[in-house]
């Protein structure tokens, strides 16, 4: 066990069995100070004890690492979700070299309608949010192609707004111009997918 001098504070290592359960008469050796060491006392603290305290020191230390690890991991993990609940932390993520994507997943384009007038097609559409959490609204990738599947033309669009809430839909207008007239009995095609592009 360790013994502590309550004058000088020198602290001893003394065998358990030198401390009788009543208590003993000591003198430090360092300031010759004398005093009662009783067992549980309070400048005796067994070796056992103060491993003891070591190891819950230890453990709750142990706890916190491991509970600031989880808390990065779902930050991390989940920051898609976060960033779009949240639109600001967009900027928090890519200060530390995180980029956030929006998940084209959880959404679907729908309820398309285009009309032609010789080489310029009007396309009105939604994008679904089949997802309970918002979600950042991913810019459109629009297709025309002829009958043959040829690329007549191809437009990137943005959407009017940065995120899409749960279970919502967010519609969208875009005008395309062909890259070359074609006559109006020319069957054509619209396309219209979500493209996976970071977040700015």
């Amino acid at each position: 066990m360790l013994l502590t001098c309550p004058h000088c504070e020198t602290i001893f290592r003394v065998e358990t069995a030198d401390i009788q359960t009543g208590g003993r008469r000591v003198r430090c050796s360092v300031c010759s100070h004398i005093w009662e060491a009783k067992r549980g006392g309070a400048n005796v603290v067994t070796e056992d004890a103060d491993l003891i305290q070591q190891l819950k020191s230890w453990r709750v230390t142990a706890v916190m690492i491991v509970l600031v690890i989880a808390l990065v991991a779902v930050l991390s993990i989940y920051r898609n979700t976060i960033s779009a609940l949240s639109p600001p932390m967009v900027a928090v993520y890519q200060s530390i070299g995180l980029t956030i994507t929006p998940d084209v997943t959880a959404v679907d384009v729908g309820r398309l309608s285009a009309t032609r007038r010789r080489d310029t097609i009007r396309v009105l559409g939604e994008v679904t949010n089949n997802s309970g959490w918002p979600v950042h609204a991913p810019d459109l990738l629009v297709t025309v192609t002829d009958q043959l599947g040829a690329i007549l033309a191809e437009k990137t669009i943005r959407l009017d707004a940065p995120v899409i809430a749960g279970d919502a839909a967010m519609a969208f207008t875009t005008q395309i111009t062909l890259d070359d007239l074609i006559e109006d009995d020319v069957i054509t095609e619209i396309i219209v997918v979500p493209v996976l592009r970071p977040v700015e």
